[in-house]
């Protein structure tokens, strides 16, 4: 007897804390999804500028003299492309870590349902709480700022490629121009 009353406590403390989890996640993406998007934006230009402006340094000497403004211009926008790209690394790699939690979580509900059912133990509340909770942690990212697009490394390879696409295309009207 005391066994089973143990177990009902846990499940009702698993299911207890995924709905506070998801509820946090929930306000969390509301409060500071414009500014995590807003950074994403932000921090995509710098890194393409930056990358952009960083090819400057193949131009540090001309007509044999070094041209040390050039060079420290070259260095600056260097530095100022990896600060961003190490800002957008970060925050793709706490959207991950968010993501491979809730899929931990999401395995955790799974087993509860599971077994649960198995002993019979599951009234329809819990079990239609349990089920939604589930489904709420299906979600691929948890970090969807202003429910636009996913912070996780899939969106880091997508903007990866998106920002080499748009410095290609920078250095085909640069060469163009020559």
């Amino acid at each position: 007897m005391n066994g089973s009353k143990s177990r009902e406590s846990s499940k009702t403390a698993i299911i207890e804390e995924a709905e506070y989890v998801c509820n946090l996640t929930e306000t969390a993406n509301a409060t500071v999804g414009r500014l995590i998007a807003t950074q994403f934006f932000i921090q995509l230009i710098m890194c393409s500028c930056g990358i952009y402006l960083a090819l400057g340094l193949f131009n540090v000497v001309s007509d044999g003299v070094l041209m040390p403004v050039v060079l420290g211009y070259g260095i600056a926008n260097t530095l100022m492309g990896l600060f961003s790209v190490l800002i957008l690394w970060e925050l793709m790699s706490q959207g991950q870590r968010a993501a491979d939690t809730f899929r931990a979580i999401k395995s955790v509900l799974q087993k509860t349902v599971v077994s649960a059912v198995r002993e019979s133990s599951l009234d329809e509340e819990e079990r239609a709480r349990l089920d939604v909770l589930v489904e709420r942690f299906s979600t691929e990212a948890p970090i969807q700022p202003m429910h636009v697009f996913n912070v996780n490394f899939a969106t880091g390879a997508s903007l990866s490629g998106l920002v080499l696409t748009y410095i290609i295309v920078l250095l085909q009207f640069k060469v163009g121009d020559t």
